[in-house]
């Protein structure tokens, strides 16, 4: 009878513990969401708005690639 009763209040144990886990994760579903939709609007841009993005990497290249050198053939 303890061992019918012990996997009892076990099992109830791990079903609160599987809804109060889901409803965690469901709240932090939700923080994050609410961050990501404050980003989004935050970024919306008026209609005819123009952005240019210039990568800084195309600043820096240099054209000079190096020296031609004109190898012989050694028989």
């Amino acid at each position: 009878m303890k061992l019918i009763f012990t996997l009892l209040l076990l099992y109830i144990f791990y079903l609160i513990f599987k809804v109060v886990f889901r409803l965690y994760m469901i709240g932090r579903g939700m923080k994050n969401q609410n961050k990501n939709n404050y980003r989004a609007q935050k970024n919306e841009k008026k209609d005819g708005e123009v952005t240019i993005v210039d990568s800084p990497n195309k600043k820096n290249r240099s054209k000079n690639i190096g020296d031609y050198i004109d190898f012989e053939d050694v028989d």
